[in-house]
């Protein structure tokens, strides 16, 4: 009995250890990355130093940033840099500025539903999953390129095919340059109005490129279906809590720069 009671408390220590570490891990690597118009998030645990009160949060790391700088009136990122790194086993820190504390929304942050988080990152197999999304995008970025050949080898074929007959016209020649950028398909089939010998032109185009196009097409609904999986609906459901609880085994997370969501980024090793 004994020894069972040593084993369990052994595995117990392990895995906090494990947690903290890789938790730690992340912290530095996040901060020095540092901040961008695409942060990234970590966990920390602040102290309102007016109230006493501590609470756990999660925050992207411009706003920490920020938030370090206003409290400490401290213009120098570096040296910001390496305090928070300083501090990133422990990750404990205190604020008394009420601008600072604003910042970090720490009033307004509140942990929900934990238990039922942990229990869906194991049902789930979350955190072994979240890596295929890494290597579908790796995956995406080979095939774009493959893909963008393939649109070139097209253009320049439709191109000498026509030009044995006749010369192009300027509206044709717009046309072939443009369509080097895939958003151009949905422009001329949808969006502007062409001459009778464009819409001649992307009919050719259209029938050509459909079967590359619908092949980096499940490239790219695959990486969809994958985050959707494993991230979106989980986000939807749970928001930055998902990511709070994912943040201790590793799991790095930003806000896109384009739109402001929320994505999954990447598993440290």
């Amino acid at each position: 009995m004994k020894r069972l009671t040593f084993i369990l408390t052994l595995i117990f220590f392990c895995q906090v250890s494990f947690g903290q570490n890789k938790a730690e891990q992340t912290f530095q690597k996040v901060i020095k990355e540092g901040f961008s118009t695409a942060p990234h998030f970590v966990v920390l645990t602040v102290k309102n130093s007016n109230s006493g009160q501590i609470k756990e949060i999660i925050i992207n790391v411009t706003s920490l940033f920020e938030a370090y700088r206003i409290e400490q009136q401290i213009q120098d990122y570096d040296k910001i840099s390496e305090y928070l790194i300083e501090k990133a086993e422990a990750r404990i820190f205190e604020f008394r500025t009420k601008e600072a504390l604003e910042r970090l929304n720490f009033d307004n942050y509140e942990m929900k539903s934990a238990d039922k988080i942990e229990k869906l990152i194991s049902k789930e197999n979350i955190i072994d999953s979240l890596p295929k999304i890494t290597k579908q995008r790796e995956l995406i970025s080979e095939k774009f390129y493959e893909y963008s050949d393939q649109r070139e080898e097209i253009l320049e074929e439709i191109k000498d095919s026509i030009q044995t007959k006749r010369a192009l016209t300027n509206e044709e020649i717009e046309i072939l340059s443009d369509l080097n950028d895939q958003y151009y398909d949905y422009h001329y089939n949808e969006y502007v109005e062409i001459s009778n010998q464009g819409r001649a032109l992307m009919k050719i185009w259209n029938s050509k490129i459909k079967p590359y196009k619908m092949e980096y097409k499940k490239n790219t609904d695959e990486l969809d279906r994958l985050e959707n999986k494993f991230f979106r609906k989980h986000f939807a459901k749970y928001g930055l809590n998902f990511c709070h609880i994912l943040f201790k085994y590793g799991v790095i997370f930003n806000s896109k720069c384009e739109n402001g969501m929320m994505g999954f980024n990447q598993v440290i090793n």
